[in-house]
């Protein structure tokens, strides 16, 4: 399992991290679930949940474009399941 910032800034703010699989902090990268676009402006873009609530909502989100990113085939169920047998990845999330 990976450390991931929800939205993908400098914060290291509890509420802004949570567990991923390394398929799925692959899959998800820099994409911001908080401007649905990748990457991080420090200017205009909140750093981190404001609440446990909104930490959520970015989670769901964040859940289905990785789910997305994944049926599309970018990462298969094979990929993950070989990353798996090595060691790389502890489960399916």
């Amino acid at each position: 399992m990976e450390t991931e910032h929800i939205i993908p800034s400098k914060s290291w703010d509890l509420l802004n991290l949570t567990v991923a699989c390394h398929v799925c902090n692959q899959a998800k990268r820099d994409w911001n679930p908080a401007t649905r676009r990748r990457g991080y402006d420090p200017t205009t873009d909140m750093p981190a949940p404001p609440d446990e609530v909104t930490r959520q909502r970015l989670i769901d989100v964040t859940r289905q474009y990785v789910k997305q990113r994944l049926d599309t085939g970018l990462y298969t169920a094979e990929i993950h399941a070989r990353m798996m047998a090595e060691g790389r990845a502890w489960q399916k999330c």
